[in-house]
């Protein structure tokens, strides 16, 4: 339940990045700019995130990379 709950926060967050942003105007120029903004913000989500996981000792990215297979 709680993946849900991540989810549609990031969602509105996202929404409220992109609308803060000038995405609900209508001009593509601004359209843009907005969707630049919002995939920064999204980034910079993605590496928070990242970065919280490896500081946990048993999580996934403590046990380094995963072997090739081949």
């Amino acid at each position: 339940m709680t993946r849900g709950v991540g989810t549609a926060l990031g969602l509105a967050l996202t929404g409220l990045v992109f609308g803060r942003a000038g995405g609900g105007g209508g001009l593509p120029g601004a359209v843009a700019h907005a969707f630049s903004v919002s995939a920064y913000f999204l980034a910079a989500a993605a590496l928070v995130a990242a970065l919280l996981a490896s500081l946990r000792p048993s999580g996934p990215v403590a046990s380094g990379p995963l072997p090739l297979e081949g």
